[in-house]
């Protein structure tokens, strides 16, 4: 069997997969032009957080790369409802969550049926709150772009600071396996054994194309 076989069987197992659920019947699917595929139509989704409740229906279009599922798809507003919220770019592209997070939620269950209700859903969810709550922003909302970028992870490091954010992803970016005895790239004098080893290793297997992403978008913010 040819690697564009297992790609188009893989793409139409997980496809079936997804539209069996009822709320995902009007979601259909075609050939992109650069031998990957599209998934589009209306996604109607019902979700509940904290005792909020949303119920609402939303024209996407999912672009699921030839690599997959080495690479996350990218999903699209379809209909411009989104415009104008800091997490959609200006061609509909909908930024789902950090770039590394986004990989490593989805890597967890590769699969467009988890993609969609563990990205995509909680992406709309978080919009429509804000939306129905007059801008007051829900639990887990960052900045957006390399501000937010740098938050997130301001937070998972727990450091302080741009330039220590880039030094621990910098590290990342260069070396294959996370060594202890280094110092430390936070600044903080310690070797990498005691000091960032663990939150270091649990990204080792992030792509590095993904993590050098980062780092620009964290070096291009003000």
């Amino acid at each position: 069997m040819t690697t564009k076989k297992k790609y188009d069987d893989l793409i139409s197992k997980q496809f079936n997969e997804l539209t069996r659920r009822e709320q995902y019947p009007d979601l259909q699917i075609k050939r992109n032009s650069e031998d990957g595929w599209i998934v589009y139509g209306t996604l109607y989704y019902r979700a509940i957080n904290e005792g909020h409740l949303i119920k609402d229906k939303f024209e996407i279009r999912i672009e699921i790369p030839p690599d997959y599922p080495k690479s996350t798809p990218v999903v699209y507003d379809e209909d411009g409802r989104t415009k104008g919220y800091p997490h959609t770019q200006n061609d509909g592209k909908l930024c789902l969550a950090e770039p590394v997070k986004e990989w490593m939620i989805f890597t967890e269950n590769p699969t467009l049926l988890y993609y969609v209700q563990k990205l995509v859903i909680p992406y709309l969810y978080r919009f429509r709150f804000i939306e129905a709550h007059n801008g007051e922003k829900p639990w887990g909302e960052r900045s957006h772009g390399g501000v937010g970028i740098i938050e997130h992870y301001e937070e998972y490091f727990n450091v302080t600071g741009k330039e220590k954010v880039l030094g621990l992803l910098e590290h990342l970016s260069i070396h294959k396996e996370i060594k202890g005895h280094p110092k430390c790239p936070c600044g903080s004098g310690e070797l990498i054994r005691n000091c960032h080893v663990d939150e270091l290793r649990r990204l080792k297997e992030v792509p590095k194309k993904i993590v050098k992403y980062v780092i620009d978008q964290i070096k291009s913010s003000k």
